[in-house]
């Protein structure tokens, strides 16, 4: 997930000009020990920011790993106490500028035919963050 969010990161710079966008990272939304053996969707959101100074691709991974660790320790603060209502005329926290979300997506069954990456075919360069 660090490094998703960093290249995000570096993504979101490039293309608004804005050194330090804020992010959003979904939660489990379990903010107390109590919490974490009820039952339900308690989902939420969790703003971060990358400090500027972090402007190299590798730079930038590191930093996003420690920010993610220290943000995700309890206790975690829900979004609601940091906003709890939205500004008349917002249709969203104008604390957030970009959400991320990572979603893994299951492989299709395929009727008992499996599926091999061809070595014939040529594949794309995997982008470099050196």
């Amino acid at each position: 997930m660090s490094v998703f969010y960093a290249a995000y990161v570096m993504l979101l710079r490039a293309y608004t000009g804005a050194p330090d966008p804020a992010v959003a990272i979904p939660v489990s939304g379990r903010y107390t020990e109590q919490e974490a053996t009820l039952v339900g969707c308690m989902a939420g959101l969790l703003p971060l920011r990358l400090p500027t100074e972090a402007d190299t691709p590798q730079v930038l991974a590191l930093t996003a790993a420690e920010e993610l660790r220290a943000a995700m320790k309890p206790p975690l603060v829900p979004m609601n106490a940091i906003m709890p209502k939205l500004p008349d005329g917002h249709r969203r926290h104008p604390l957030l500028q970009a959400y991320l979300l990572q979603e893994e997506i299951p492989r299709p069954p395929c009727g008992g035919v499996t599926l091999r990456p061809s070595s014939s075919v040529a594949r794309p360069p995997m982008p470099c963050l050196s």
